[in-house]
């Protein structure tokens, strides 16, 4: 009963301690100790980019890695080309009723006009130790591209161009770095012969026989080479070899169900001299026949002797079988030699001035190799160039070049009768390149 009305008593003692306790004026300090209030617990929260991603910051963070991946990219490729244009004429002024005027010839055949054969540029992204993988792609467009193109690509199944575009390279290709292999994948130029189709690149501005007449251009299939020794001083490889399979020769879209194999070997021990070969055989080159064997061997052997002077002689030999206007195998064979001596004048530094000689013959033993000839037998042509050129900057080439073709039969043009056998041409070339 007691502890029941004491209970009943404390809230009137705690309501009157609280009436009677002192008050602290305002502006004072309260004396004494003070207990600081409770904080009420904090709420517990989820990261903000777990309960709702932040798009303002990721879009940029992905820009960014889009940007940096895009502009290395663009970094990694590597750019050329050139703009040629050139004038021409045949001292024997040929009329024939048509082309081409200059027989025998591919990339020049036009007589006493301007002719504008290539604005050509590649991109290359190339393969090494820093990048496995890349691409080469060259477009091509000028007078020049219909005869580098290839069936199937902007020309058709009979050999007609159909524009004066061209893709002379459009390949993928690879690098592995353990072994060294390199493989490419797509429409690529031949390994064969001394010269090349872009002009700006060889040393005459007009092209051989054994180039227009002896070789293939391009081919499309895959190709991989393999370095095998490199040279006692090391980081240059001393041979290396190759091997492809392609539709042929010349042709993106296959005529048949045959195809062509290659193989090839680069050997150079040293700056100064290097050999290359290629043997190409064919099962046929013919539409709708697959046994029809054409073999091709090609042999370039390039020598620096002295500072200023190199040396380049070309072999080439082949063969098919039943594909000579006489129902006989064709068979053709050449050699030629270039020599190419660099100088200048005024005591200058840089070599801007540079001549060069070419010597070449080239036997078409059935007559199936030189279109526009008209004899079924055997041709033999000879022909002789000088060219000399001058750089006056390093990015414009200026060529003036003299040439004398003979044949043993008159497959040449005076005015408009066929009946030499010899034809002389006098050429002024330019070429921006880049």
């Amino acid at each position: 009963m007691k502890a029941t009305k004491g209970l009943r008593v404390l809230p009137f003692l705690c309501v009157g301690l609280f009436c009677v306790a002192p008050r602290t004026p305002a502006g004072e300090a309260a004396k004494g100790p003070v207990l600081a209030p409770v904080a009420a617990p904090a709420e517990r929260k989820l990261p903000a980019d777990v309960l709702e991603p932040n798009l303002e910051t990721a879009k940029p963070q992905a820009a960014e890695g889009e940007a940096s991946w895009i502009s290395g990219f663009l970094k990694s490729l590597k750019f050329s080309g050139y703009v040629e244009t050139s004038y021409v004429w045949n001292v024997s002024n040929p009329n024939p009723p048509a082309d081409p005027e200059n027989v025998s010839r591919l990339f020049d055949s036009r007589s006493n006009e301007f002719s504008l054969h290539a604005a050509a540029l590649t991109i290359e992204r190339p393969v090494g130790d820093e990048q496995y993988v890349g691409f080469k792609v060259t477009p091509f467009i000028g007078q020049d591209a219909e005869f580098a193109q290839a069936i199937g690509l902007f020309k058709d199944s009979s050999g007609t161009s159909e524009s004066s575009f061209d893709l002379l390279d459009a390949y993928v290709q690879g690098y592995c770095p353990v072994t060294r292999t390199r493989v490419r994948v797509g429409k690529w130029q031949t390994t064969a012969g001394a010269e090349v189709i872009q002009g700006p690149l060889n040393d005459q501005f007009s092209r051989s026989y054994l180039h227009c007449h002896a070789i293939p251009f391009t081919h499309t299939g895959l190709l991989v080479t393999q370095p095998v020794l490199e040279r006692s001083s090391g980081g240059v490889d001393m041979l290396t070899l190759g091997a492809a399979v392609s539709n042929g020769w010349d042709n993106v879209r296959d005529l048949n169900d045959a195809k062509a194999l290659h193989g090839m070997i680069w050997f150079s021990p040293d700056d100064r001299v290097s050999l290359a070969g290629t043997y190409i055989f064919s099962f046929s080159e013919q539409p709708g026949v697959d046994d029809a064997p054409r073999h091709l061997v090609d042999v370039v052997a390039t020598v620096r002797p002295v500072k200023d002077l190199k040396l380049v002689a070309n072999f080439d030999w082949g063969r098919e079988s039943d594909e000579a206007l006489t129902g006989r195998d064709a068979v053709w064979w050449g050699v030629g030699g270039t020599a190419r001596f660099d100088f200048s004048l005024a005591g200058k530094e840089r070599r801007d001035w540079f001549f060069a000689l070419r010597g070449e013959h080239f036997d078409d033993v059935e007559g199936a190799r030189i279109p526009g000839v008209g004899f079924s037998g055997g041709v033999r042509v000879w022909e002789i160039t000088a060219t000399l050129g001058y750089m006056p900057l390093e990015y414009l080439l200026l060529r003036a070049e003299l040439r004398y073709d003979k044949a043993n039969l008159p497959i040449f043009y005076d005015g408009a009768n066929r009946e030499d056998s010899h034809q002389t041409t006098l050429a002024l070339s330019a070429a921006f390149l880049f």
